[in-house]
Protein backbone atom coordinates (compact mmCIF):
# COMPACT_ATOMS: atom_id res chain seq x y z
CA UNK A 1 0.00 0.00 0.00
CA UNK A 2 1.29 3.27 -1.06
CA UNK A 3 0.03 6.42 0.83
CA UNK A 4 1.32 9.99 -0.24
CA UNK A 5 0.52 12.88 2.52
CA UNK A 6 1.94 15.78 3.93
CA UNK A 7 5.31 15.50 1.66
CA UNK A 8 5.98 11.77 2.88
CA UNK A 9 5.78 8.42 1.16
CA UNK A 10 4.15 6.07 3.25
CA UNK A 11 4.87 2.27 1.41
CA UNK A 12 3.85 -0.60 3.30
CA UNK A 13 4.40 -4.04 2.50
CA UNK A 14 0.72 -6.24 3.66
CA UNK A 15 0.83 -10.07 3.37
CA UNK A 16 -2.24 -12.23 4.10
CA UNK A 17 -0.40 -15.22 5.19
CA UNK A 18 -2.52 -17.69 6.50
CA UNK A 19 -0.75 -20.09 8.47
CA UNK A 20 -1.52 -22.17 11.82
CA UNK A 21 1.97 -23.02 12.12
CA UNK A 22 3.72 -19.38 11.46
CA UNK A 23 6.63 -19.18 14.27
CA UNK A 24 6.79 -16.35 16.33
CA UNK A 25 10.62 -16.09 14.92
CA UNK A 26 9.79 -16.27 11.41
CA UNK A 27 11.66 -13.64 8.92
CA UNK A 28 8.74 -12.55 7.89
CA UNK A 29 7.65 -11.83 11.55
CA UNK A 30 10.28 -9.79 11.86
CA UNK A 31 10.46 -8.13 8.66
CA UNK A 32 8.87 -5.35 10.85
CA UNK A 33 12.61 -4.10 12.38
CA UNK A 34 14.53 -5.53 9.37
CA UNK A 35 12.19 -2.85 7.22
CA UNK A 36 13.29 -0.29 9.45
CA UNK A 37 17.05 -0.70 8.86
CA UNK A 38 16.34 -0.85 4.65
CA UNK A 39 14.40 2.56 5.51
CA UNK A 40 17.02 4.17 7.38
CA UNK A 41 19.67 3.56 4.63
CA UNK A 42 17.87 4.92 1.96
CA UNK A 43 19.05 8.30 3.76
CA UNK A 44 15.24 9.67 2.41
CA UNK A 45 13.37 11.31 5.37
CA UNK A 46 10.29 11.38 3.21
CA UNK A 47 10.18 7.40 2.99
CA UNK A 48 8.51 5.97 5.33
CA UNK A 49 8.10 1.84 5.34
CA UNK A 50 6.26 -0.51 7.28
CA UNK A 51 5.44 -3.97 6.51
CA UNK A 52 2.26 -5.90 8.12
CA UNK A 53 1.09 -9.37 7.86
CA UNK A 54 -3.09 -10.34 7.99
CA UNK A 55 -3.89 -13.33 9.05
CA UNK A 56 -7.16 -14.35 8.07
CA UNK A 57 -6.34 -18.12 10.43
CA UNK A 58 -7.78 -17.49 14.23
CA UNK A 59 -5.64 -16.92 17.16
CA UNK A 60 -6.91 -19.91 18.88
CA UNK A 61 -6.41 -21.70 15.78
CA UNK A 62 -2.58 -21.33 15.52
CA UNK A 63 -0.44 -23.86 16.61
CA UNK A 64 1.81 -20.84 18.37
CA UNK A 65 -1.63 -20.02 20.17
CA UNK A 66 0.25 -19.94 23.69
CA UNK A 67 1.71 -16.49 22.62
CA UNK A 68 -0.72 -13.69 22.90
CA UNK A 69 -2.09 -12.11 20.56
CA UNK A 70 -0.85 -8.88 22.06
CA UNK A 71 2.77 -9.93 21.17
CA UNK A 72 1.85 -10.79 17.75
CA UNK A 73 0.27 -6.94 17.09
CA UNK A 74 3.04 -6.08 18.32
CA UNK A 75 5.25 -7.37 15.17
CA UNK A 76 2.72 -6.14 13.04
CA UNK A 77 0.34 -9.67 13.07
CA UNK A 78 -2.70 -8.53 12.93
CA UNK A 79 -5.58 -11.68 12.82
CA UNK A 80 -9.09 -10.82 10.38
CA UNK A 81 -11.00 -12.38 13.44
CA UNK A 82 -11.14 -8.93 14.95
CA UNK A 83 -13.49 -6.78 13.88
CA UNK A 84 -11.07 -3.44 14.06
CA UNK A 85 -8.40 -5.14 11.81
CA UNK A 86 -8.60 -2.80 8.99
CA UNK A 87 -8.09 0.22 12.07
CA UNK A 88 -5.13 -1.60 13.73
CA UNK A 89 -3.52 -1.77 10.26
CA UNK A 90 -3.53 1.63 9.96
CA UNK A 91 -2.59 2.61 13.45
CA UNK A 92 0.51 0.67 12.15
CA UNK A 93 1.41 3.73 9.66
CA UNK A 94 2.36 6.75 11.21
Amino acid sequence: MWLVTAGKQYITFIEPHGTRDMSFEDEKVKLFTRIKDIERSLGNDGVVLYSVILIPTKHLEMANKHIPKTDWNSRNVIFMEDSDYIDQLFSKIH
